[in-house]
This record gives structure tokens, C-alpha cells and sequence, in this order.
């Protein structure tokens, strides 16, 4: 199954509440994967607020190039109760 981000809130401590296509929410937590230099800038809080979907790929990514693919999110992160 394919899963495809719609939306993607920052929260505290580099963690992101994404809503995939269909509705399902979860938390990722990202500061585990930050590491390299492409996600140094993503380490600064203030920076990491830029998170945004890229709508073609249905993944998430930062102004700088970072990202990750919908399934590797979807994989690693935890079901929330809505």
C-alpha cells in the first residue's frame, strides 16, 4: 500500500503530527533521523518549524532539500487517537 502525506504540523522536541491520505494521524518522531549533513540545518528548531509536503511525492521535506518518503514515515511513526 502506498501511503501519501497530506498535511504535517511541527510539534516540540523535532516531532511531527502528519496526516496521511485517507485520514489517518501519527507522530513522528524525527530527531532519531536527523543526522548528515543535509539534515544540519534541520537540527535548529527554528528551522525544522519550515517542514512542508511536497503535494507530487506525498512527502515531507525542508526548504534545504531534506526529507523523507510517506512510507518511511508512515513506518516510523505511532497511531494517534484523534
Amino acid at each position: 500500500m502506498l501511503h501519501r502525506i497530506e498535511s504535517v504540523i511541527p510539534l516540540e522536541d523535532f516531532r511531527l503530527k502528519v496526516i496521511f491520505k485517507g485520514g489517518e494521524v501519527k507522530v513522528f518522531n524525527a530527531k532519531p533521523h536527523l543526522f548528515g549533513p543535509i539534515f544540519a540545518p534541520v537540527t535548529q528548531p527554528d528551522y525544522f518549524a519550515h517542514v512542508d509536503v511536497d503535494e507530487t511525492a506525498g512527502s515531507i521535506y525542508w526548504p534545504n532539500g531534506a526529507d523523507f518518503c510517506p512510507e518511511f514515515v508512515y513506518e516510523m511513526s505511532e497511531t494517534v487517537n484523534t
